[in-house]
């Protein structure tokens, strides 16, 4: 109920304020980089994933939520139709499914990984409302190619990198649903 809602109301808030958007979004940017960043890091620093090479991400959510903050603070207006809609995509389906709502504990697995999905949603809506980004279905085909991407570089870590570890990266191997 709450990505909802707060989703409505960032949406309406830039649509009428659109001079605050870019401030909003690089700080929303800066927050999710160093969630994952430090997800990412302590997996590997306490021994929740071996080898050291998973320290990088290989999720679809998880290497968008490195790559979104790039593309917002540089302002690389060429990557923002695929990677700001494969970051709403995966945000949408990741808090659709409560994946993160599975225990009554709340961990900080749980806290970054709800912050962080729902910052792949916000931030491009931010930008939709502030006229800065439109969804155009011309260039549609970058979402495609971008996800090919992403299920090239997680079969690489599933097939390759990670053989022996049983890993299921984006899910391509057993469904996380």
């Amino acid at each position: 109920v709450a990505v909802p809602t707060i989703s409505v109301f960032a949406y309406r808030y830039f649509r009428k304020h659109p001079e605050k958007a870019r401030r909003t979004i690089v700080i929303l940017a800066i927050v999710l980089l160093c969630l994952r960043l430090t997800f990412q890091i302590i997996k590997v620093t306490y021994g929740d994933e071996r080898p050291l090479l998973r320290v990088l991400p290989f999720h679809q959510c998880a290497v968008i939520g490195i790559l979104l903050p790039l593309v917002v603070l540089f302002d690389i207006k060429k990557l923002k139709m695929p990677i700001y809609s494969i970051a709403m995509m995966g945000g949408f389906a990741t808090i659709a499914f409560g994946e993160y709502f599975t225990s009554s504990f709340m961990s900080f697995y749980s806290i970054e990984g709800i912050i962080s999905h729902t910052i792949l949603i916000v931030i491009p809506l931010i930008e939709i409302a502030s006229g800065q980004f439109s969804l155009d279905i011309r260039k549609s085909w970058s979402v495609f190619v971008g996800m090919l991407l992403l299920m090239g570089w997680a079969t690489l870590a599933n097939e390759v990198f990670f053989k022996d570890y049983r890993t299921n990266y984006m899910f391509l191997k057993k469904s996380g649903f």
